[in-house]
C-alpha cells in the first residue's frame, strides 16, 4: 500500500532533477490554489509531503532505507536533493500568483524598468530635436543640439521571514505555508502601490529645483474649475496638450490617457466616462466617454478626497517609473534549514523602487 519507493540504480541528470522539482512544486501549488496542473505535474497532484521528498532522494543518487516520513524529510533537507527548491517553486507560485491578482492600478500609469543594483539610478532625458531650418540655394546648414535632464532614484531591499515547521511537513499539512505566500504576495503588491502613491502625493522636487505639480511647471489647477467634471477635465487636458519640451519651445501635444481617483471620486469618474445614450442636444453629450481609462487608488484618500489626476500612457511620456533588480521582478520567495524554528524558514523579499522622471505627461486638479 501507499506510493512506491522507486529505484534509484540509474544515473539521473541534473537537468531531469530540474525539471522534475519544478513539476512537483507545480503539483503542491495547485494543491492549495485549485488550479489546473499541466499535464506533466497532474501525477504528483494529492502526492504527500514526504513522498514528495523521497521522489527528490531518489532522482539524487541517495539511497533510501526508510519509509517513516520525518527520516525523508529530514534526509531530504540534509542532501543534495532538490527537495528544498521544490518548497521554494511551490511558494514562488503561490507568492506570484497572490502578488498578480492583487497588483495595484496605479502602476499602470508609471513605466516599468530594471536597475542593475542598489546604487541610485539616473534616467536621462533628451530633448527634443532641433527645428528643421529652410536652406538656401548654396547655404550652410546648421548644427543642431538637444537639451536634458536628468532624474534620479534608488531600489531598495523589502522583506519578511516567517518558519514552517518539521511537523507540519511530516504532517503533510502545509495550509498555514500557503496562506503566508498568498498573504505577503497581497503585501507585496500592496507596498508596490503604497510607494507609487506616496510618491504621487509627497510632490516632490525635480531636476530643475520645482516640485512636480507647480503652477510653474503648468500642470495644476485649483480652486474654481478645478472639480472633477467636463468643464475641470477639459482645462486639464489643455494644459497638457499646451506643455512645451526641453527647448521651451516645442509644443508636445501630450494626450491624456488616464483618470485617476480616490475612491471618494469612483462614481463620478465613472460618471464622467460613460457616454450619455442619445443626447438630446450637443451640449448634453459627453466628450470624454470611452476616452480616460479610470484608476481608483484609495491611498490617494488620506492626502485629499478631491484631488485627481490626468496622465499621459508611460510609454508616450512617463512621469512615474518603477524598477526592480534586474532578474528579481516582483517579489521572490526562497528557503534556508531553520534556527530559531524546528523546520524551514521561508523568506519573501522584494527588491524595489521608484521615482518621478518629468512632469509634462501628467496634470493635477485639487478639486477644491
Amino acid at each position: 500500500e501507499g506510493f512506491p519507493i522507486r529505484s534509484h540504480s540509474a544515473v539521473v541528470t541534473r537537468d531531469y532533477r530540474e525539471t522534475l522539482a519544478e513539476r512537483m512544486a507545480e503539483a503542491l501549488a495547485c494543491r492549495y490554489t485549485g488550479k489546473a496542473p499541466s499535464e506533466a505535474a497532474r501525477e504528483f497532484v494529492g502526492v504527500p509531503v514526504h513522498e514528495l521528498a523521497r521522489e527528490c532522494l531518489v532522482a539524487s543518487g541517495v539511497a533510501i532505507t526508510t519509509r517513516r516520513p520525518a527520516e525523508l524529510i529530514r534526509l531530504a533537507l540534509h542532501t543534495t536533493s532538490d527537495f528544498p527548491n521544490l518548497l521554494s517553486g511551490s511558494g514562488q507560485r503561490m507568492l506570484l500568483d497572490a502578488y498578480r491578482a492583487a497588483e495595484p492600478a496605479i502602476k499602470r500609469v508609471a513605466r516599468k524598468s530594471t536597475a542593475r543594483d542598489f546604487r541610485e539610478k539616473a534616467v536621462l532625458r533628451l530633448g527634443e530635436m532641433p527645428q528643421l531650418l529652410k536652406v538656401n540655394e548654396g547655404g550652410e546648414i546648421a548644427h543642431g543640439t538637444r537639451a536634458e535632464s536628468k532624474q534620479a532614484y534608488r531600489l531598495y531591499t523589502y522583506a519578511r521571514i516567517f518558519g514552517i515547521t518539521r511537523q507540519a511537513l511530516v504532517n503533510d499539512d502545509l495550509g498555514a505555508f500557503a496562506d503566508f505566500a498568498r498573504a505577503y504576495g497581497v503585501a507585496a503588491a500592496a507596498l508596490e502601490g503604497k510607494l507609487l502613491s506616496e510618491l504621487l502625493t509627497s510632490n516632490p522636487v525635480m531636476s530643475d529645483g520645482i516640485q512636480l505639480f507647480h503652477n510653474s511647471h503648468s500642470n495644476v489647477t485649483s480652486g474654481t474649475g478645478s472639480a472633477l467634471g467636463v468643464s475641470g477635465l477639459s482645462a486639464a487636458r489643455k494644459a497638457m496638450r499646451l506643455q512645451k519640451g526641453l527647448d521651451g519651445e516645442t509644443v508636445l501635444d501630450i494626450a491624456p490617457a488616464f483618470l485617476v481617483v480616490p475612491a471618494a471620486l469612483e462614481t463620478s469618474g465613472q460618471q464622467l466616462l460613460t457616454s450619455t445614450t442619445y443626447p438630446t442636444a450637443v451640449d448634453d453629450a459627453n466628450p470624454f466617454a470611452g476616452q480616460l481609462s479610470l484608476v481608483v487608488d484609495p491611498r490617494l484618500d488620506a492626502d485629499s478626497a478631491t484631488a485627481w489626476y490626468l496622465f499621459a500612457s508611460p510609454d508616450l511620456a512617463p512621469v512615474l517609473e518603477y524598477s526592480y533588480l534586474e532578474g528579481q521582478e516582483g517579489p521572490m520567495a526562497d528557503f534556508r534549514e531553520g534556527f530559531e524554528v524546528d523546520g524551514i524558514q521561508w523568506r519573501c523579499r522584494l527588491d524595489f523602487g521608484c521615482g518621478a522622471l518629468d512632469w509634462r505627461g501628467a496634470h493635477r486638479a485639487t478639486g477644491a
